[in-house]
């Protein structure tokens, strides 16, 4: 009896650790939500990324470093940047609270910024740009503060500074595209002055010598508008500015002397103007020559191309 009391006790124990599985008929397994497991694709497609009115259908996180206090931080997964390696094998994260708890602000400088260091890889398409607003990002204590701590090892290590891809913020300089407006401005003020000036001496003067007159006054009146502006806003210093006037202006004053010559030629003012418009012609070539001007040799350019085009299309 003893003996059969053993054997069920043991049988008993037996049964007890063994693990029992229920399955209900037509039950299948389901993944994870989103949420709490998210692929690759997940994150870089459509599932967390917001719509037009800024929200999304699903709001994933991520832990990615550590914040100022050393925790953990955690950020929205906002999928793929489609400017970051054709959109491909990258997300965007975005802070659901801030890095450092408090004391860094956007900017406290007083006045506008010229240390063009700061901005210096700002892509202004080849403009040089000397002077900006306090608040613009590129030169921004914030800026400096986000490079810094994407650095540091101590809110993200090295692995993870790995992971990281270089992005490129687009703001819009207000300060700059006002001066450029400004730049627009005057080049049409300078066209409206010259057009002017031309017209009336054809109507009021009919002599070529007004003509070249008129030219020398609006290149004149030209700098005058522009020496000061164009400094600023490109760095095209005053001198240089002189520099590159001079050529137009010893051209204009060079085509004046045939003017007196060819008067008194004969009395046909046909004759008179065809021998005019000729004479200023070759002034203007033997002078662009002599003064290297660059404006004489792109046309030059031009026109040859377009001869040799033509003959090949003929």
């Amino acid at each position: 009896m003893k003996k059969l009391k053993i054997f069920l006790l043991t049988l008993l124990m037996v049964i007890t650790v063994l693990p029992v599985n229920t399955i209900a008929e037509g039950e299948q397994t389901t993944a994870p939500d989103v949420t709490v497991y998210a692929t690759k694709d997940d994150m870089m497609g459509e599932t967390f990324a917001p719509n037009s009115n800024g929200t999304a259908k699903n709001i994933g996180k991520i832990l990615f470093g550590k914040n100022s206090s050393g925790n953990s931080q955690e950020w929205y997964i906002l999928g793929a940047d489609s400017g970051v390696n054709d959109g491909k094998n990258n997300t965007i994260i975005f802070a659901t609270s801030p890095i450092v708890a408090t004391g860094q602000v956007f900017e406290d400088a007083p006045n506008n910024k010229t240390d063009s260091s700061l901005w210096s890889d700002c892509d202004y398409n080849g403009v040089n740009v000397t002077e900006v607003y306090r608040n613009h990002y590129g030169a921004s204590d914030l800026r400096v503060a986000l490079q810094n701590m994407a650095a540091n090892t101590s809110y993200f290590t090295t692995a993870e500074q790995g992971l990281m891809n270089p992005t490129t913020v687009t703001t819009e300089d207000k300060k700059n595209k006002d001066d450029s407006k400004k730049y627009l401005t005057m080049e049409i003020e300078k066209k409206a002055i010259g057009m002017t000036l031309i017209i009336i001496a054809l109507l009021f003067f009919e002599s070529p010598l007004a003509i070249a007159g008129a030219i020398v006054v609006t290149q004149i009146i030209s700098l005058i508008i522009q020496s000061e502006p164009v400094e600023k806003i490109i760095g095209y210093s005053i001198l240089a500015q002189l520099k590159d006037v001079a050529d137009p202006l010893l051209q204009s004053i060079g085509m004046i002397f045939p003017v007196p010559v060819i008067k008194g030629l004969g009395t046909n003012v046909w004759f008179k103007l065809f021998a005019e418009i000729i004479g200023g012609a070759l002034c203007y070539v033997i002078l662009s020559i002599l003064t290297k001007n660059q404006e004489f040799y792109s046309l030059k350019k031009l026109i040859v191309s377009a001869c040799r085009k033509t003959e090949k299309d003929a």
